[in-house]
């Protein structure tokens, strides 16, 4: 069974950045972000954001190339603290409810060569800068990479264009909606509806359809037996 799913809203506010994505679902988003290991060689900018590209500026540089999302992230973005907001914009019947706020996590964005990482930060380990304990605390408390992405090109003053489609089309695990619905999702019956940035965030909003195993109701009756 496959349930068609508008997913949702991507918020990201400067500062302690905020990623808001909304979403609207009719089942489980699962995904994972894993780009080739091996760094690609950026191409020059016009063949990556075309003449046909569909560009809006903001806290980051929005561009839809097709069917692709484009972010071009500044560098000074690099390191900062994002507050990604995941929420329920629409959903079946069953299967949570509109406006439904699904999760919140503090993300940043980090660059090796030229790939870019986007990682899951946690604070609920601390420990004071003046204290011999930080480090440890530092070292049991690595920030896991929850996505990956190739450089696909560089802008202005090296600013990072790289493809985030599948984030919002395959999130992975770790921002989808988890268990508030059940299913796998299809990427290929998945879209982003829109991606509009502004100052301080940018919203993404998305449909995603999820494949439903489902399991016959049991019917009443006696089941027949062998006889000894």
């Amino acid at each position: 069974m496959y349930l068609p799913v508008p997913i949702g809203t991507l918020r990201i506010v400067a500062g302690v950045c905020a990623l808001a994505f909304a979403t609207t679902f009719d089942g489980t988003a699962v995904g994972a972000q894993a780009p080739s290991s091996a760094d690609q060689t950026p191409q020059a900018y016009s063949r990556v954001v075309t003449n046909d590209a569909k560009t809006l500026t903001g806290l980051f540089t929005v561009h839809r190339v097709g069917t692709r999302l484009l972010f071009e992230i500044p560098r000074n973005q690099l390191g900062k603290d994002q507050l990604l907001v995941t929420e329920i914009a629409k959903t079946a019947l069953g299967a949570g409810y509109g406006g439904q706020a699904i999760s919140t996590r503090v993300l940043r964005w980090d660059r090796l060569g030229n790939r870019v990482f986007l990682r899951s930060v946690s604070y609920d380990v601390a420990a004071d800068p003046s204290q011999p304990e930080l480090r440890a605390v530092q070292d049991a408390n690595v920030n896991p990479i929850v996505a990956a992405f190739n450089i696909e090109t560089y802008g202005a003053d090296s600013a990072m264009v790289v493809d985030v489609s599948r984030l919002f089309v395959q999130p992975p695990a770790e921002l989808g909606p988890g268990s508030h619905i059940p299913g796998t999702i299809d990427a290929a019956r998945s879209w982003i509806e829109s991606a509009t940035p502004f100052p301080d965030n940018v919203n993404v909003r998305s449909t995603l359809t999820f494949a439903q195993n489902v399991v016959p109701a049991p019917r009443g009756g006696t089941a027949p037996t062998n006889p000894s």
